[in-house]
C-alpha cells in the first residue's frame, strides 16, 4: 500500500492533467498503458508523445515494484532477526 501511495501521488501530480488529459476519470492509475488512453480519445500536452508517456509509465511501475521489494525485504529482516536472551545464546 505504501509503495502505491508513493508512486500514485507523484503520477497524478506530474503526469495526469499535466502531460495527458484523460477524458473518462479524474484520478489516474500508472498501471494502465498509454495506448489504452490513446484509444479512449485522451490527448497529450505539447512536448509529450505517447511513446514518451509510456516510457515514463514503465519507470513509475518499476519504481512501485522496487519500493515494494525494498520495504518487504526490510520488514522480513526485522521480523526474522534473532531477539532476546535466547538469540544471544544462539549467536555465542
Amino acid at each position: 500500500m505504501f509503495s502505491f501511495v508513493i508512486t500514485a501521488i507523484p503520477w497524478n501530480a506530474q503526469i495526469e492533467d499535466q502531460a495527458v488529459h484523460c477524458t473518462d476519470i479524474g484520478f489516474g492509475f500508472f498501471f494502465v498503458d498509454m495506448y489504452t488512453h490513446k484509444a479512449a480519445g485522451d490527448t497529450v500536452s505539447v512536448g509529450w508523445t505517447w511513446e514518451k508517456l509510456e516510457a515514463v509509465r514503465i519507470a513509475y511501475e518499476f519504481t512501485f515494484f522496487a519500493i515494494w521489494f525494498i520495504i518487504s525485504t526490510i520488514l522480513l529482516l526485522i521480523f526474522l532477526r534473532p531477539r532476546g536472551k535466547r538469540a544471544e545464546l544462539r549467536l555465542a
